[in-house]
């Protein structure tokens, strides 16, 4: 039904898309101590849809720790 085409361009958009509500999802989870630091951390995942999340999940520990 669908040609290779479209399942790669699927892949594509839908595999950064999920990772993106993974990592905004679990930001909004985690237990900042300052109310800051999470909206920081998710204004940067929005205006970086694909490098804020995978810098969230590097660096999340080390957020966490600071906050």
């Amino acid at each position: 039904m669908f040609s290779v085409g479209a399942w790669l361009i699927a892949l594509i958009i839908l595999i950064p898309l999920a990772l993106w509500l993974w990592a905004v999802v679990d930001a909004i989870r985690s237990p900042f101590d300052s109310d800051i630091a999470k909206i920081l951390v998710i204004v940067v995942m929005f205006w970086a849809p694909i490098l804020g999340p995978i810098l969230y999940f590097v660096f999340k520990e080390r957020l966490l720790r600071l906050s």
